[in-house]
């Protein structure tokens, strides 16, 4: 048996040295590293790297930049989405414009309209009935298509199934007029030339939660063969729990302005006292009526002294 000695002698074993990576020089917390650079010597090489770089139309290194450059060169580059935009426009120059697929030019004409409401519909609360409103205009209702209808036996068309389907379009009529009575408003035909009045956002909401009623109505038979009826109450219910969804919507709106307005001038409080009353007035032409009114607290009755004699 060899001893260690001729196994060194050999040269089978040959010990590794483990080398030690130095960190880069000027790497904080080692003794190799050099002082940062001055705060001066930055500055020069802004200016410096401004006049080999810029492209006001003068030559490299030409006189006039400014004497200290808080920024470099990088920050006064387009914005990375502008430059998407450029692209787009160069090479699809109609890419942000609307072309509207035939199912949605048969609505168009069916509300002769010359657009769609989508600026109305993304305005509606009642989250349901919004994205239903929103896939109904797009023509996008996750449905099977030359289906017929589980409920009257129709054919089942995105149309018929909010408007024309038997099992619910009477009951629904009734109840959209006998809520838009209530009101205050003239009753108007169950009919796709309803997307016509998304303007007002108590109408607006209420035809969004007729849409999400019907939609579980005929889903509930599709899957769970459970057989659902549509009540006024549920109806009135669900539009006065949006109407107090939007009066916190306007209250949060009305504190961060009563906060801004504690720090400004006399002039600029009077500015924001007429936007406070004109927000309560917006309110409630747009939401109280007969049939719920919002009222008004005591803390801002000095900007408007009744939000339920206004719904008129």
């Amino acid at each position: 048996m060899r001893d260690y000695n001729t196994i060194i002698e050999s040269g089978e074993f040959v010990f590794k040295t483990i080398r030690r990576h130095k960190r880069p020089t000027g790497h904080p917390g080692t003794a190799q590293a050099k002082p940062l650079v001055s705060q001066s010597l930055q500055q020069q090489n802004r200016v410096a790297h401004w006049r080999d770089t810029s492209s006001n139309g003068k030559e490299a290194g030409a006189s006039g930049p400014p004497a200290i450059l808080s920024q470099t060169h990088y920050e006064y580059l387009p914005k990375l989405k502008k430059i998407y935009e450029d692209m787009m426009t160069n090479q699809f120059p109609q890419h942000n414009k609307f072309v509207p697929t035939p199912g949605q030019k048969e609505i168009m004409t069916k509300i002769k309209s010359k657009h769609l409401p989508f600026k109305e519909i993304k305005k509606i609360i009642n989250m349901k009935g919004r994205d239903l409103l929103w896939r109904y205009t797009l023509k996008a209702l996750p449905k099977i298509y030359n289906k017929p209808c589980q409920q009257c036996g129709e054919n089942e068309t995105s149309e018929h199934i909010f408007f024309n389907c038997k099992a619910h379009n009477k009951n629904t009529q009734e109840i959209f007029n006998h809520i838009l009575t209530k009101c205050g408003h003239a009753t108007q035909t169950w009919d796709v030339k309803i997307l016509n009045h998304l303007q007002i956002p108590l109408i607006a909401n209420l035809i969004a939660i007729l849409f999400e009623k019907i939609w579980h109505k005929r889903n509930k038979l599709n899957h769970d063969e459970i057989v659902l009826t549509i009540h006024k109450e549920q109806i009135i219910q669900e539009l006065i729990k949006t109407q107090r969804a939007a009066w916190e919507r306007t209250q949060s709106i009305i504190s961060k302005t009563l906060r801004i307005k504690s720090k400004k001038r006399s002039e600029e409080q009077n500015k924001l006292d007429s936007l406070i009353s004109q927000k309560l007035l917006q309110f409630s032409r747009q939401w109280n009526s007969p049939l719920h009114s919002i009222t008004l607290p005591k803390h801002l009755k000095i900007y408007n002294n009744s939000l339920s004699s206004l719904y008129k």
